[in-house]
């Protein structure tokens, strides 16, 4: 069993994707690799569609017989819709998360916009997923999402359950990521993204255990293949693949398939 803890469906124009990522086509990836279940943060969620996201996202959750569960987006320059629409969601089977992302929003992680959600949260028990990268001369809005800037709301909020999206992005941020995730036992990393250094997960592992560890591909912009085959070949346990293939997913979500 093996459940993909960060897809996205619908379509960027940046990202190469022949088939528009269809729902069919992200189903028949999953049975040839295997991937029985997943959650998927929808790309319309990203710009003033959240009605949009909202309806395809309980769609994708009905079509795919209940095996790609979902998030939905909330988006700080705009709270009053985007809590709207995650509020009418709360009570659907298929939510299991909000989604955040800072750099996308271009607001700073640590910002007040963000207090609404992480009280939220808290009061409705859903984890939070976010977008965590490192800063860079080539990509400078990433400077909203580097993992220290989490510090502020994961002190202020213990009980919130936090995935560091990429683990942190890159080299710094990778270390950063860990150092906090020892800090704090609600924080969890997830595998998604083109975060391919080697031996990054069995440090990840020795560092805070396969317990917080998720196996997320983000597919559709990324190949499911690129991701998965690095915890496949990881020098690792087949226990420690479990968890971070399947168990811990089920557990942070709260699921029981």
């Amino acid at each position: 069993m093996i459940f993909d803890a960060h897809m996205h469906l619908g379509t960027l124009p940046s990202y190469y994707s022949p088939d528009r990522a269809s729902l069919e086509s992200v189903l028949k990836r999953m049975d040839y690799i295997g991937i029985s279940h997943g959650m998927q943060m929808h790309m319309g969620g990203f710009f003033d569609m959240k009605d949009f996201a909202y309806e395809k996202s309980i769609e994708i959750f009905e079509r795919s017989s209940h095996r790609i569960y979902f998030g939905l987006i909330y988006d700080p320059t705009n709270p009053i819709e985007s809590i709207k629409w995650i509020d009418k969601a709360k009570d659907e089977p298929g939510l299991v998360c909000i989604k955040i992302h800072p750099s996308w929003h271009k607001t700073y992680a640590d910002d007040d916009g963000y207090r609404e959600i992480w009280d939220y949260a808290q009061k409705t028990n859903l984890p939070i997923v976010s977008h965590t990268w490192t800063v860079s001369n080539y990509n400078p809005t990433q400077k909203f999402s580097v993992p220290e800037r989490f510090l502020r709301f994961l002190q202020e909020y213990p009980e919130v359950e936090l995935v560091m999206g990429h683990g942190g992005g890159r080299y710094d941020g990778h270390l950063k990521a860990l150092e906090i995730a020892q800090q704090f036992d609600n924080v969890f990393l997830d595998t998604s993204g083109d975060v391919n250094a080697y031996g990054l997960l069995k440090k990840q592992v020795d560092t805070i255990s396969a317990n917080r560890i998720l196996f997320g591909s983000d597919v559709s912009m990324i190949d499911i293949n690129a991701t998965i085959g690095k915890i496949f070949a990881c020098d690792i346990s087949l226990k420690e693949k479990k968890k971070i293939l399947w168990e811990n997913a089920i557990r942070l979500f709260k699921l029981d398939i």
